[in-house]
């Protein structure tokens, strides 16, 4: 895999149809300006490498995604990630409860907008047989 993008919070790869986001123990640190710094690199990082499915490892996440961010987060990166190709999307999900459900929710309301499925998993493997099927 091909890095494309690493910073303090995370660190993306891609292969010729994966991409992998890896957030770092330091994304409890985000702020709001942070956190939309991070995702449009990621959303930059999917137009340049157009995959078909990103896997998350969001074990490591911590960072509680409000309403507000929400809503951009649909406006502003889904768009970008359809117009890359992404069809799929597989997250590992932190313990954080309220971070758990903070992404579902960013990505479970627009499920219905964008053509792209979304699944959470506990397992890595799990999740990478899903997108690659």
């Amino acid at each position: 895999m091909d890095r494309l993008y690493t910073s303090k919070f995370s660190d993306v790869f891609a292969n010729e149809n994966m991409m992998e986001i890896h957030w770092k123990p330091e994304s409890s640190e985000l702020n709001e300006d942070s956190f939309k710094e991070e995702i449009s690199a990621f959303a930059n990082s999917s137009g340049q490498s157009n995959p078909s499915s990103i896997f998350v490892n969001a074990i490591e996440y911590g960072f509680s995604i409000t309403i507000e961010l929400q809503n951009w987060h649909d406006e502003n990166i889904i768009p970008q990630y359809t117009k890359a190709g992404v069809r799929k999307m597989a997250f590992i999900l932190p313990q954080d409860l309220v971070t758990q459900l903070s992404i579902e929710q960013t990505f479970d309301e627009n499920q219905a907008k964008s053509r792209i499925q979304v699944q959470y998993f506990s397992d890595e493997l799990e999740a990478k047989s899903w997108l690659n099927k």
